[in-house]
C-alpha cells in the first residue's frame, strides 16, 4: 500500500510543482528521496539552495520520515535527522 500512495503522491507532485521545491525518488527507491529548497523570499534563506533526503519507511505515511538536510543552512545540523514530533504524524510529500 505505501508504494502505491507514493507513485500516487509522485503523480499529484508532478502535476502541481512548487517553484521552489523539487524532490524525488533517488534511482526509482520510492522510499529514499532526495530534495533541495530554494530559500524563501524575504527571509535570512533568500538566494541559497537546501539539498537533503528523506527517507520513508515501509509502512509509510503510518511512520514519520526521517529528514536530513546535506548542506548547511543557518538552522539545521547538516546529516543529522530532524526531530519531526511537532508534525504529529501528519506530513506528507505534498
Amino acid at each position: 500500500m505505501s508504494q502505491a500512495r507514493i507513485k500516487n503522491e509522485i503523480k499529484l507532485m508532478t502535476e502541481n510543482h512548487p517553484d521552489d521545491l523539487f524532490a524525488y525518488p533517488l534511482d526509482n527507491d520510492y522510499f529514499n528521496w532526495h530534495f533541495t529548497i530554494k530559500g524563501a523570499k524575504n527571509s535570512d534563506f533568500e538566494g541559497g539552495f537546501y539539498h537533503g533526503n528523506l527517507h520513508l519507511e515501509n509502512n509509510y505515511p503510518e511512520t514519520q520520515p526521517s529528514v536530513q538536510f546535506f548542506n548547511p543552512n543557518g538552522r539545521f545540523q547538516p546529516n543529522t535527522t530532524l526531530c519531526l514530533n511537532i508534525l504529529n504524524n501528519k506530513l506528507i510529500l505534498i
